[in-house]
């Protein structure tokens, strides 16, 4: 008898949290509930993204602006230990590197973020993000460099074919008064 009290009590347990996770009808269900708390209490989006894109444009070197923008995130989310990074052209580590460790890949740079307690996988997803839009920033400050270099060498290029030009003109101008001035002979030319 108490077993099957202990199965119908299982069942309708189950049976109301299946109803209450996805509802019918106008109750949105705790799974959304659960779900737009996870997302929406855990990492300050908006100000360190607005922090990025206050960062003065052309101001450093793209090494210089992920040192800037792991420290921002350090100070922004204060329960993490410390973020290295590792990219093609150099790496760094801010803050401590102790604790629980999650790595992230991303197109160009390799972060690690050091936490005291593991990281639920809401937050990993979160953290994430927001590392795919700090490596589209740094990505943009890598190309901004190689334009800032491509203008440079094409502006040394034109001066220098200028340049040319006019010392060739120079040249010819100079060869045709000696051509002349050899021919006068006796006669003055007019």
């Amino acid at each position: 008898r108490s077993g099957s009290a202990l199965v119908r009590v299982t069942a309708g347990v189950l049976l109301f949290l299946g109803w209450s996770w996805n509802p019918r009808g106008s109750f949105s269900g705790l799974g959304l509930f659960i779900s737009r708390y996870l997302l929406s209490a855990s990492l300050p989006f908006e100000p360190w993204v607005e922090s990025l894109a206050s960062y003065p444009a052309g101001e450093a070197e793209p090494n210089q602006f992920l040192d800037w923008a792991c420290g921002q995130l350090l100070e922004e989310v204060g329960w993490i230990n410390g973020i290295t990074w590792a990219a093609a052209i150099g790496g760094a580590t801010v803050g401590r590197r102790e604790g629980n460790l999650v790595r992230f890949h991303q197109s160009g740079v390799d972060f690690v973020i050091y936490t005291d307690h593991p990281l639920t996988p809401a937050i990993i997803w979160q953290f994430n993000i927001l590392l795919q839009l700090l490596n589209e920033f740094y990505l943009a400050r890598l190309r901004e460099g190689k334009l800032r270099e491509l203008g440079y060498l094409q502006a040394i290029y034109e001066t220098g074919s200028r340049l040319t030009h006019d010392v060739k003109n120079i040249l010819q101008s100079l060869n045709a008064l000696c051509a002349a001035a050899e021919s006068e002979g006796a006669v003055a030319s007019p």
